[in-house]
């Protein structure tokens, strides 16, 4: 799946909906990283396209669960 061409704006929130990171894609990509202090072991978050819910993720404490 490529992003930039399906979806450009991808934001990922915390369970009360706050923003925690928001990224624009600059070219053409299959994978992504994303870091941000505010996400925590334990924590469940949402991925957005385009605002959009695409997936929601647990973080483990080594291993993120994908949905």
């Amino acid at each position: 799946m490529l992003f930039r061409r399906l979806y450009p704006k991808i934001t990922v929130t915390d369970a009360t909906g706050n923003e925690l990171v928001s990224i624009t894609a600059e070219r053409d990509y299959g994978h992504m990283f994303i870091s941000s202090a505010s996400i925590r072991t334990g924590g469940t978050y949402t991925v957005n396209i385009n605002g959009s819910a695409a997936a929601s993720i647990t973080v483990g404490s080594s291993i993120t669960n994908y949905n």
